[in-house]
């Protein structure tokens, strides 16, 4: 059933045409208007004829491949304005070529223009009248063609995994790793992660920068510290929305509701990659079409598709580079590098083909519930961890393993260094020994256990603290050590009655003495309080909404299209016309706004200069005059500035024109982003003007 509301905004659309354009459609379809007229009536008959259904019929046959492209466009873009569809076809037309199809698109009453009654953006809509027709060729297959793989990759696929994730860890906490001014891992950090993790320097870049962006490291004068109670909020997340998070944050800062916009869409259109897979382009265009807030008043006036394509995206902090970087395509990238998209081969163009590894991010427990035996400690204190546990699991033995090798089976090292920064992290060789029991499948090396220890007594046997201490008498001991409120403020009882407080230094501890109930003490006499961490937000599984439909597109008849071409054709060669006549009706009819021979005799045959080029500089000025005039699009081939004789296309407005003696000036408004250009008309190779 047509929606009422739709055929009200085309008719509107049709009746908003200023005059010249507006009897120029009706002479085109329904002839010669006769005086005096009813505009309203005139729009009726327009919608009777194309309410016919011979001519619906001749309409859908003349329809190519590349005009399904774009009706489809229309339907899946949320408000497509003319920038939209373009950036959308940025990899596969040129804007030009875009603009020229919605044009004839619109001549050919297929498609009609609104305008939003708020912002004033100017969308596209299927004409109401054929929606049913055109209904059966919406198809997402058309736009998103799934591969055919003729070459299967032979390379290793690396994802990120728990593993690694806590191996990059262990070495940011016993190595250290800090950046330089421009943001980039030192050149020391970099050779000793080469060692490590061969031939994953883009890799633990861009972990790094994740890492920062969540807050999960913090950056001091010289190194980074790893903020272990945001870490263990992190690793309790399902394994899926780690990568997601950690691959939006690899790109940029977000705000809080702007990292939750980015994880969750990217989850959702890698949910909707198929398993034949997408190359790198199309994977794009489905981020694109999988955002429910992509608009014209997002991206309205942007320069580059990539920049069109920052879906979601709250205004980044400040520092960020979140505006002037390609967001999505880092994005992608950065999924490709972290392996959320994996290489499944190379397409018969010999581009790469890419599938989801989503749902290979799980970990498989023991039909009991437990967790997998799947460290092996030897007796010269070399711990290897294999696949299969949970970052959760994982993190707490990052504290005293030092990474040595990371591989399919990844070693760590239990030395004297490495078990000292556990000890100064306030764990003790009991807690270390349970932890590595749960997951080994026989007993520790006893020689492990007496080296530890050994190294605990030694470790023990002299501190230094730094703080604010608490010293209270013993018949206040029990109500210190049984108040919640003062709990939460120990660090370490340090003797009977003696407590180091959990308060900076550089902190003033008055929250503490109104919390504690302690109102008798006097003043201080002459360590960090951990605040409440914010947990990450809230996503869900990624929603491939996109892939429903099974049926395949609906293949356009290209001898249909010939047919009637011909028709019309031979049936022009009868008419008893003059050459200015017989080339306007040969154009509409290549432009397919002639659709039966009905329509051929009735056509109203003005003469009409629409395109010139060439030495024709009278042909061009007067073209570029009208244009200027009717606030028309016109499309331009110029030739290369770098004299190389390569010929360039732009779209755009033209704003003046300046005459001179020899020449003339153009001042000119690229489509899309508006760039002011100035052209001499003379040196224009091809002038063609988009008349609707």
């Amino acid at each position: 059933m047509i929606c009422n509301s739709s055929i009200e905004q085309w008719s509107e659309s049709i009746y908003s045409l200023d005059d010249e354009k507006f009897f120029d459609i009706i002479r085109i379809y329904i002839g010669e208007v006769k005086t005096p007229y009813n505009k309203q009536r005139l729009i009726e008959q327009l919608a009777s004829f194309v309410n016919n259904p011979g001519n619906q019929n001749n309409i859908l046959a003349l329809l190519d491949e590349t005009d399904l492209k774009i009706l489809n466009a229309i339907c899946y873009i949320k408000n497509p304005t003319r920038d939209l569809i373009a950036r959308f076809f940025e990899n596969e037309y040129s804007v030009a070529d875009v603009y020229s199809v919605i044009s004839n698109l619109s001549s050919r009453l297929i498609i009609f223009s609104y305008k939003d009654k708020f912002s004033g953006r100017e969308s596209y809509k299927i004409n109401p009248f054929l929606w049913k027709k055109i209904e059966n060729l919406i198809n997402l297959k058309v736009l998103l063609n799934p591969e055919v793989v003729t070459s299967l990759s032979v390379d290793d696929a690396f994802s990120l995994s728990p593993v690694f994730l806590m191996a990059f860890v262990s070495f940011i906490k016993h190595f250290g790793c800090s950046c330089k001014s421009d943001g980039t891992l030192k050149k020391n950090d970099v050779n000793r992660l080469m060692t490590i993790f061969p031939e994953k320097q883009q890799c633990f870049q861009l972990l790094y920068n994740a890492f920062l962006n969540l807050n999960l490291i913090v950056e001091t004068e010289k190194s980074s510290i790893v903020d272990d109670d945001r870490f263990r909020l992190f690793s309790e997340l399902p394994e899926i929305f780690q990568y997601s998070l950690l691959c939006a944050s690899s790109c940029s800062r977000f705000s809080r509701e702007g990292l939750k916009k980015e994880a969750q869409l990217l989850l959702d259109f890698l949910s909707s990659v198929p398993e034949s897979g997408f190359t790198r382009s199309t994977i794009v265009k489905l981020a694109f079409l999988s955002n429910p807030t992509t608009s014209a008043d997002s991206f309205y006036a942007q320069s580059r598709f990539s920049q069109l394509l920052e879906m979601a995206k709250s205004q980044p902090e400040s520092g960020s580079t979140g505006n002037s970087v390609q967001l999505l395509d880092r994005m992608i990238d950065s999924a490709i590098i972290f392996g959320l998209l994996s290489k499944k081969g190379v397409n018969e163009k010999g581009e790469a083909v890419y599938v989801s590894s989503l749902s290979s991010k799980s970990v498989h427990l023991a039909s009991d519930g437990s967790l997998p035996k799947a460290v092996n400690v030897d007796s010269i204190f070399t711990v290897s961890i294999m696949p299969g546990l949970p970052l959760k699991a994982l993190l707490p033995l990052a504290d005293f393993l030092e990474v040595r090798n990371f591989g399919i089976v990844t070693e760590f090292e239990i030395n004297r260094h490495s078990a000292t920064l556990s000890f100064d992290n306030g764990m003790k060789p009991e807690k270390m020994f349970k932890l590595l029991s749960e997951l080994v499948p026989y007993e520790l090396p006893q020689n492990l256990q007496v080296s530890v220890t050994e190294w605990y007594n030694s470790y023990s046997s002299a501190m230094i603290y730094q703080g604010y201490v608490l010293k209270v008498t013993d018949n206040n001991i029990q109500f210190v050590e049984n108040n919640p409120n003062i709990q939460r403020y120990i660090k370490e009882k340090l003797a009977e009655g003696i407590y180091l407080l959990n308060v900076p230094v550089t902190e003033k501890i008055t929250a503490f003495i109104q919390d504690s109930g302690l109102d008798f003490m006097g003043q201080i006499k002459n360590s960090s309080y951990k605040t409440e961490k914010i947990p990450f937000p809230l996503l869900r599984n990624g929603n491939p909404v996109l892939l429903t439909q099974s049926t395949d597109p609906v293949q356009v008849s290209l001898a249909a299209s010939r047919s009637i071409l011909r028709q019309l054709k031979d049936e022009l060669k009868k008419m008893d016309l003059t050459k200015n006549q017989m080339e306007n009706l040969e154009y509409k009819i290549n432009n397919r706004m002639i659709l039966s021979v009905e329509q051929l005799h009735k056509v109203s045959i003005r003469t009409e200069i629409l395109e010139a080029g060439g030495l024709d500089y009278a042909g061009k000025l007067h073209l570029l005059s009208a244009a200027q005039k009717e606030g028309d699009l016109v499309e331009l081939q110029l030739p290369s500035a770098n004299g190389s004789g390569e010929i360039f296309t732009v779209v755009g407005k033209v704003l003046g024109i300046t005459k001179e003696i020899d020449n003339s000036i153009m001042r000119f408004s690229i489509e899309p982003g508006q760039d002011i250009q100035n052209f001499v008309v003379g040196q224009i190779a091809h002038i063609k003007r988009l008349r609707f």
